[in-house]
């Protein structure tokens, strides 16, 4: 069986260049935490987590890796083995993938499909969490609570039916809302919508595609949307998410893309919340549209940070705990 440095030194893996704060070397670790993603781009977690670690004096350290979904199987058989890994963050491309190969998952990772987050157990026993989605919905919660309102009852519009879009839909139904799922491949968003239903026991969620029309009709009377696609392949950097995106990526797609966008966005109420859940080092084009149309825009910077501190205390709770370090006291190590 390879190991993860044979990964690496073949090509196969590689550490990420962009995340922030991601070690170069790491094999002199005691122990280390991975995060795997399709994309490299710049990840909030190694930086944080390693901070934290750095503060409690422990050697261990988080190293953001990159490589295809296609080798999750052998990755998971090899990180069962592995004496040093101890689990870690799970991103784009691998979120729907990993789950089928772990030996558990909790409850809602396990309805999801999705997970953010692998815990390893003394026995090499691997277990799938998912972070993402309540901590997604407690940052929209928190933001309809300011307005002296509540999510409960409420339009959302999710954009995308993967592992970040599906936990996010999950957990907006959770919270009460009304879902609609707008995928590219309608059949997936249907999947999901009918998951979110017979889950909760009644009609929770909707589907459709992202054509125009479609979109213009889910626009209406929804208080949120949510860009949550994290397709591979699709440059989501170039596309504004509340348009049609039509492959392959050209002058004229974007054009159209733009176009379509616009259009969509006068469904929208003026008081409806936009968010989209890349962070990448530019506003996305989903946000720059929404917020020149006059909507209130949410980045998924506060997501993240909110993700990554529930699943650092999920993984090390022992380790804060003879620290004498709680959930909440996580913030300010991880700043």
């Amino acid at each position: 069986m390879r190991s993860i440095s044979e990964l690496i030194e073949k090509g196969i893996l590689k550490v990420a260049e962009k995340a922030v704060g991601n070690p170069a070397g790491f094999y002199g670790l005691e122990h280390y935490t991975l995060g795997f993603a399709v994309k490299d781009y710049p990840a909030w977690t190694p930086g944080a987590w390693n901070r934290v670690y750095e503060a409690l004096g422990v050697s261990c350290r988080n190293v953001r890796l990159v490589g295809s979904p296609e080798i999750a199987s052998e990755l998971v058989a090899i990180l069962k083995k592995d004496p040093r890994y101890l689990g870690g963050d799970v991103g784009v491309g691998f979120k729907d993938e990993m789950p089928r190969y772990l030996d558990s998952h909790e409850l809602m990772a396990r309805q999801m499909g999705s997970i953010n987050l692998i815990k390893k157990f003394p026995n090499g026993k691997l277990e799938g969490f998912n972070t993402d989605g309540p901590s997604f919905a407690e940052v929209v919660e928190e933001w309809f609570q300011a307005r002296n309102q509540s999510p409960a009852g409420k339009k959302a519009v999710v954009l995308g039916a993967g592992g970040t879009a599906s936990a996010i839909a999950f957990a907006l139904a959770v919270k009460g809302m009304q879902v609609v799922i707008l995928n590219r491949t309608a059949g997936k968003a249907e999947a999901l919508a009918k998951k979110i239903n017979s889950f909760f026991g009644g009609r929770r969620a909707s589907h459709g595609g992202r054509r125009e029309d479609e979109m213009k009709k889910a626009f209406r009377k929804a208080a949120l949307v949510v860009a949550a696609i994290d397709e591979i392949g699709i440059p989501m950097e170039q596309y504004a998410a509340l348009g049609e995106i039509i492959l392959p990526l050209s002058d004229e797609s974007i054009l159209r893309n733009r176009e379509t966008a616009k259009a969509a966005m006068e469904f929208l109420h003026k008081s409806a919340l936009i968010a989209d859940i890349l962070v990448r080092e530019k506003t996305t084009a989903t946000i720059a549209l929404a917020a020149e149309r006059g909507l209130e825009t949410m980045s998924g910077a506060q997501m993240l940070v909110r993700q990554g501190r529930k699943a650092f205390y999920l993984l090390h709770r022992e380790l804060l705990a003879s620290k004498g370090v709680s959930e909440a006291g996580l913030q300010n190590l991880m700043s």
